[in-house]
């Protein structure tokens, strides 16, 4: 009871052009009421950040969601990956983490192969302590892990040796004067991370000019309304025409069977 509704926002994998995975995230009260069938969620990061000391509750509901989709889904289900939220400051609270790892054992190992750990509202200089022990305690159990950053102006050396899949820029919570000004301060960095075999990524990218941006400077994987809008329901990864971009509704893309849940 007084739980969110859940929704769906598409992240797209820009070499390929493929809409591979989904973050899940939490439909705004407003909307939840709204008869146009128009949906809008609440950002992640910001969500989190509201939640405060509950906000690994929601990262634990949001594991237990898309644990429950792959176990009960059909083989068009298990082709989507989903991106399991986790607070930074969830990270440094030690009853936290450990609440959040114990539910993972509760769910069979194969479905985290279709989950992306993602740790949102990261600092800009953690601390390398940090870093290598939440390495030490993630990296065996996702194969997929996402660090998201608010600012461009990030410690980039101090991700040495942690294995993690991707770093994404978050671009929700900047003022329309300051978002060409960050955006191009990380682009700048993108061959950097590479170098690092750090996929870079944007989230929160919201016109087409600053998609079109991401997509000739090397980012990997972009989110945010220019690709697609918040939906009721997710899609099997597959190939879109860029002509297509933003997605509104989930009936232009293929569906494959029911995926509700």
């Amino acid at each position: 009871a007084g739980t969110r509704n859940l929704l769906f926002r598409g992240i797209l994998l820009c070499p390929r052009r493929v809409l591979l995975s989904y973050a899940v995230t939490p439909e705004t009260y407003e909307s939840q009421t709204r008869e146009d069938g128009v949906r809008q969620d609440v950002d992640l990061g910001t969500y989190l950040a509201f939640r405060g000391e509950e906000a690994v509750e929601f990262s634990i509901r949001i594991f237990n969601k898309v644990s429950y989709l792959l176990q009960t889904g059909d083989d068009h289900v298990r082709r989507s990956v989903f991106v399991v939220p986790l607070s930074y400051k969830s990270l440094l609270a030690g009853q936290d983490r450990r609440r959040f790892l114990d539910n993972i054992h509760q769910h069979p190992d194969w479905v985290r192969q279709n989950m992306i750990l993602s740790v949102f509202r990261c600092p800009p200089t953690p601390g390398s302590s940090i870093l290598q022990r939440f390495s030490g305690e993630f990296t065996p159990l996702f194969r997929t892990i996402d660090w998201q950053i608010t600012d461009p102006d990030f410690a980039m050396q101090v991700f040495t040796g942690c294995h993690f899949h991707s770093l994404t820029f978050d671009m929700h919570t900047l003022r329309p004067n300051q978002r060409q000004k960050a955006l191009t301060k990380f682009l700048q960095r993108t061959e950097d991370l590479r170098a690092m075999k750090l996929r870079p990524a944007i989230s929160g990218v919201e016109t087409r000019a600053e998609l079109d941006q991401c997509l000739n400077h090397g980012v990997v994987y972009a989110s945010g309304d220019a690709v697609t809008a918040a939906l009721p329901s997710f899609a099997p990864a597959q190939t879109i025409e860029l002509r297509d971009l933003p997605i509104s509704e989930p009936t232009i893309l293929d569906l494959g069977t029911s995926n509700a849940a």
